[in-house]
C-alpha cells in the first residue's frame, strides 16, 4: 500500500465556501472521489485536482488541533493536529 503524504493545510475561499487546499503527494494520477475528514467529521464536499493537491468545504465546527485524515482510492494518510478552526470574532454588539 502507497502512503498519501500530507504537507501543508491552507484555508481559502472556494466558491463562497470556506474550503481547505491539502498538497502533498500520492494522490492518484486521476479522480478517485477522495475523502477528507477534519476531526471526526467528514468535509461536505472533496475534490482532486492533481497527484499533489486536493480541496475540500469544511463542514461547520469548532476547535483546535484537529487530526486531518485523506483517502484517496486504496491509499489514505493522516497528519496530526494539523487544523484549528478560526475563533469567532465579535464585530459589533447593539441593543434591540
Amino acid at each position: 500500500m502507497l502512503w498519501l503524504i500530507i504537507d501543508t493545510i491552507k484555508h481559502h475561499v472556494f466558491k463562497q465556501n470556506v474550503a481547505l487546499a491539502i498538497t502533498g503527494s500520492n494522490y492518484g494520477t486521476y479522480d478517485s472521489t477522495p475523502t477528507v475528514r477534519v476531526g471526526g467529521s467528514a468535509c461536505e464536499a472533496s475534490r482532486w485536482t492533481s497527484d499533489s493537491s486536493l480541496e475540500c468545504k469544511l463542514a461547520a465546527g469548532t476547535g483546535r488541533q484537529h487530526d486531518i485524515h485523506v483517502t484517496a482510492g486504496r491509499q489514505e494518510g493522516s497528519k496530526p493536529g494539523s487544523f484549528d478552526y478560526a475563533t469567532p470574532q465579535v464585530s459589533a454588539i447593539s441593543t434591540a
